[in-house]
């Protein structure tokens, strides 16, 4: 039976089926932003984070190694970035040139297909290679690091050798008591196959990419104490007191006479602070007295000597963790681990003082990492904090500056202005290269002209003649 519409509704006949339609749920949905709507994620990551942190410094983009080669370079607080980036250059080529030597060819290795306790997806492979003569360091390879396989294919017919070979990258983890291969990419395979590859071994560049990455900020903040040269300027800067955090880089790198404060009567009446270990002798409580007494002015404490002297006994690495556990509960010290670094590897002792996320150590959140009392890594380590954006310079002016924000109409600079980070110890420091060691320096810097600090933080290297 056909239907009519009314004309006196003024309004068009709509089928049912038509009016079906906008009732059921929609497969496809093309949604169009509001052309004048405000990003409000955008807005509180950019006004809450991202604006108030300084901005990272680009490496000079004018340093090239081949013409660094041909002029040579001296080391100068004016060319402090581009005279490591050419050594560290040169490092890396030497490194690479040195894994080459431990290259395999024609070489066995077990491939196995089914899924491992490594985790991944089903078809991933893992190879086993054994490594003649493989020792600490030679070549130097690590959890994840990367192993580059080229699987060698022969003509079933003649048994030549093919041309084409499948280029595959792989990363070292641990299988109980083995290191085995893991590729990232390989056609799968049922079980077990022995096949031939060429193994080499690349060197593992992001061990050096923190301190390329920190080279340009130490750079910029030796240029800007080098802008104050004229003398009458540092005067007025001396007298308010401002030029510590102006100079305290250069004052740590490239120190002067300017710097120090001469003592004409040394050891005298020196207050010994009660301390934490009866066994030091009365050598080491004075080099402890000295170094909290920052009666030297801002540069460097060094703590040196033969073998056998009780350097490290003042000062040590994980050996310093473990003598303080038992005056540090979990919660107020933090032995910091990269994440490539095995649990086997860490002293039972110390295990309930690391930070572990997904079965490997991490970086603890931001509140946590704050309540720390006392933090111990290394150097190379220390690149967590650094990259994570927890050095003063970047918690100054998150702190500082947020507070601007939420306060604008209260008087600029803020006076008793505090750091987080008040201290560098830096045990073994002659077995750290000097990039190495700008890592947690630049961790503790404070930032580039800010006045008004309670403090500046104490740098204490330890190490022998």
């Amino acid at each position: 039976m056909a239907q009519t519409a009314n004309a006196s509704d003024g309004a068009a006949f709509v089928s049912e089926h038509a009016r079906r339609i906008n009732q059921e749920p929609g497969i496809v949905i093309y949604d169009t932003s509001p052309t004048n709507g405000i990003n409000f994620v955008a807005y509180t990551n950019h006004e809450l984070m991202q604006s108030l942190l300084p901005a990272a410094v680009a490496l000079d983009p004018t340093y090239s190694y081949q013409a660094a080669s041909r002029e040579g370079i001296q080391l100068r607080s004016g060319n402090y970035e581009r005279f490591f980036r050419f050594h560290l250059d040169g490092e890396i080529g030497a490194q690479q040139r040195a894994n080459d030597s431990y290259s395999l060819y024609q070489h066995e290795g077990v491939v196995e297909f089914a899924q491992g306790p490594w985790g991944g997806q089903q078809n991933q492979a893992v190879v086993a290679v054994v490594v003649p003569g493989l020792r600490e360091d030679t070549p130097l390879v690590e959890r994840e690091d990367v192993v580059q396989l080229r699987q060698l294919r022969y003509n079933s017919t003649s048994g030549h050798l093919l041309l084409h070979h499948p280029d595959l990258s792989g990363r070292l983890n641990p299988v109980l008591s083995e290191v085995l291969l893991h590729p990232s990419s390989f056609h799968a395979r049922p079980q077990r196959h022995q096949l031939r590859f060429n193994v080499q071994f690349p060197v593992a560049t992001h061990r050096y990419q923190p301190m390329y990455y920190v080279l340009p900020m130490i750079q910029a903040a030796l240029r800007r104490a080098n802008e104050m040269t004229i003398p009458a300027q540092r005067m007025a800067e001396l007298e308010t007191g401002n030029w510590v955090s102006t100079y305290w880089t250069q004052s740590m790198l490239f120190p002067t006479e300017a710097d120090c404060d001469v003592q004409t009567n040394i050891d005298a009446d020196i207050a010994i602070q009660a301390r934490f270990d009866p066994a030091l002798n009365h050598e080491q409580c004075v080099a402890v007295a000295n170094v909290c007494s920052q009666n030297y002015g801002i540069l460097p404490c060094l703590i040196s000597g033969p073998q056998g002297t009780g350097k490290t006994k003042t000062l040590a690495a994980d050996t310093l963790a473990d003598r303080l556990r038992p005056f540090f509960s979990p919660g107020e010290m933090l032995r910091l681990n990269r994440p490539a670094r095995g649990f086997a590897e860490v002293p039972e002792s110390l295990l309930p003082y690391c930070y572990a996320s997904n079965l490997s150590f991490g970086l603890p959140p931001m509140e946590k990492v704050m309540s720390y009392k006392i933090v111990v890594t290394s150097c190379r380590d220390a690149s967590m904090l650094m990259h994570a954006r927890l050095t003063n310079t970047d918690l100054h002016a998150l702190e500082y500056g947020l507070r601007h924000r939420l306060h604008p109409s209260e008087p600029t600079p803020y006076p008793n202005q505090q750091l987080h980070w008040d201290a560098l110890l830096i045990d073994e420091a002659a077995q750290a290269t000097e990039p190495e060691s700008l890592i947690p320096l630049w961790v503790v810097s404070p930032p580039l002209d800010s006045s008004n600090l309670v403090f500046t933080p104490l740098v204490v290297m330890a190490g022998g003649d």
